[in-house]
């Protein structure tokens, strides 16, 4: 796979909300950059869009683990794990 197929990939992927495939994409795209695989002005500004996507999914579970501790907080002591 290209670099761009790659980055692509894992665009695919954070669309999707897997993230698991996500981390997959992610390290084939490390793996590709670190060998030398030539980037291009359209790699750079779809790897761009990829750096947003994880920025999104990190706030999104920055936000849903803030609502599971405000959850936890009116549950009995014993119900907290």
């Amino acid at each position: 796979m290209t670099l761009l197929e790659i980055t692509r990939w894992a665009l695919r992927a954070a669309a999707a909300g897997d993230l698991e495939d996500l981390a997959r994409a992610v390290a084939a795209r490390g793996e590709a950059i670190a060998s030398g695989e030539p980037s291009t002005p359209e790699v750079i500004e779809e790897g761009e869009r990829v750096c947003a996507a994880l920025q999104t999914i990190r706030r999104g579970i920055s936000t849903e683990a803030t609502r599971v501790s405000r959850v936890k907080e009116f549950l009995p002591s014993n119900s907290r794990t």
